[in-house]
């Protein structure tokens, strides 16, 4: 994304040789990157107001965000798919008074001071509109040069984490993005700071969440790797950070006697390889991270055997509070619960090689399907149990049922009316519509073909319905 030849020129021409790009945008270019986000900052008092004021009689209407902290908000392409706003505001240095919050204030100052309130010297660089040309206020390039995250030479790195503890997070996310290294400075100073973490709103962790959807494979288990780390896994993740005391073996440490669980001592460990596994889908790393959430209150020993028995169920409720809490969007969540539920299914319907097993798991699942067999493959090949099968191999039978299926009706031969004369139901009721899904599964399974031999299974199911 470039700046609109039209902005660009009402800039220069209000406020010549006093207006830059700052940020990523700049942090991008610099990398070859591509960048949907333009920050402008001008070291003028009171010029972003009025070259917004001018823009919008140009036809670029703007908003103000902040009331302690004026940002303009540009938009262009208003009413169009290919809108998207430009922020602009003037240069300002800013102070955090409240404690218990990460609200700041601002006020007008030099460039240079404002190049000192931003986080990372990876996103201090500058780019002068007027000149076309970088603008280094710090150490911007030799750090983007050598892939080195750190703060301004003039900042101490404790209060910058302790002022606004969402750099922390922000400073995980460049790291794993772009494969910047935190100094040793800066590493210390964030956890020494990482208490402050709970003045972040939980829909601002979120926020930053989310951003992990597509950016790489595993971005999920780099990210939670370093929560970890720093001290951070308990307020974010909570039931999570419960499973590194959940062991895999058994108390006195041996494996156990089926020789499974081998990948690692603890379900955290296990949870950790099968995120390496995950593609870059934010859906399925979430649905990774808490498949096996259910062991953590299910664990039990016995004749050497480490069980964890019903705890596809268990864990439905324990990832929901973590997620509710965190205020992941419904439709994901719900995906989660999924992925819980039927995390074990494409394991035990190819153990059990029974092809109405795999045909009522491919109804019960539906579109849902292909997440399920994606959360499989990554329990599968977290599970270090020597020498097996590749995976696309393993669930062959399945992918070909699914082809099968095709073909298959997808409705009762019968109708639920002749369903009800024949079963003496008076109106439609819950067991007609019990009724319709298992003689579907039946037709699947080729016991039902016509109406005839349907006419023959509703009366035997009539008569086991009364036994």
């Amino acid at each position: 994304m470039e700046l609109p030849g039209l902005i660009k020129e009402v800039l220069i021409q209000l406020c010549p040789n006093n207006c830059y790009i700052v940020g990523g945008w700049v942090r991008d270019k610099y990398l070859n990157l591509e960048s949907h986000d333009i920050d402008i900052v001008i070291e003028e008092d009171g010029s972003a107001l009025r070259v917004c004021q001018e823009l919008e009689l140009l036809g670029f209407p703007y908003y103000q965000v902040g009331a302690n902290y004026p940002i303009y908000k540009v938009i262009v392409n208003f009413n169009t798919p290919e809108r998207f706003e430009i922020d602009i505001c003037d240069t300002q240095s800013e102070s955090f008074e409240d404690p218990t919050s990460r609200q700041r204030t601002t006020k007008y100052a030099s460039l240079k001071d404002d190049i000192k309130r931003r986080d990372f010297t990876v996103n201090q660089l500058l780019w002068d509109i007027t000149n076309d040309c970088y603008v280094d206020l710090s150490t911007s390039i030799i750090d983007l040069k050598e892939s080195r995250l750190r703060q301004h030479p003039e900042v101490n790195p404790y209060n910058m984490f302790k002022d606004d503890p969402l750099r922390i997070l922000r400073m995980i996310r460049f790291s794993i993005l772009y494969g910047f290294s935190p100094t040793y400075e800066l590493t210390t100073a964030a956890l020494n700071s990482s208490y402050r973490i709970n003045v972040i709103s939980f829909e601002r962790i979120t926020k930053e969440i989310m951003k992990y959807d597509g950016i790489r494979i595993a971005g999920i288990c780099y990210f939670i790797e370093m929560l970890n780390e720093l001290n951070l896994l308990e307020y974010v993740f909570p039931n999570i950070y419960l499973q590194k005391n959940v062991l895999q073996r058994q108390d006195n440490g041996e494996f156990d006697i089926r020789n499974i669980h081998l990948e690692g001592e603890t379900v955290f460990d296990h949870t950790i390889k099968c995120l390496w596994e995950c593609n870059s889908d934010i859906v399925i790393q979430l649905g990774v991270l808490y498949h096996d959430v259910g062991k953590i209150p299910t664990r039990t020993v016995s004749e050497g055997k480490v069980q964890f028995l019903g705890h596809e169920t268990v864990g439905i409720e324990l990832a929901e509070s973590d997620l509710l809490r965190l205020k992941i969007p419904l439709e994901i969540i719900e995906k989660v619960k999924l992925a819980i539920k039927y995390h074990m299914s494409i394991h035990n319907v190819i153990e059990a090689k029974s092809t109405r097993s795999i045909r009522r798991l491919i109804r019960e699942l539906g579109e849902n399907l292909n997440y399920i067999l994606e959360i499989g493959r990554a329990d599968y090949y977290g599970n270090d149990c020597g020498d097996k099968p590749d995976y696309n191999d393993l669930i062959k039978p399945i992918l070909d049922q699914v082809e099968f299926m095709k073909i298959v009706p997808k409705k009762s031969i019968i109708n639920g009316n002749k369903i009800m004369e024949v079963m003496n139901i008076s109106k439609p009721c819950m067991l007609v519509g019990q009724i319709i899904k298992d003689m579907i599964e039946a037709q699947d399974n080729e016991e039902v073909t016509d109406e005839s031999s349907a006419l023959e299974w509703l009366k035997t199911y009539k008569s086991n319905q009364f036994v």
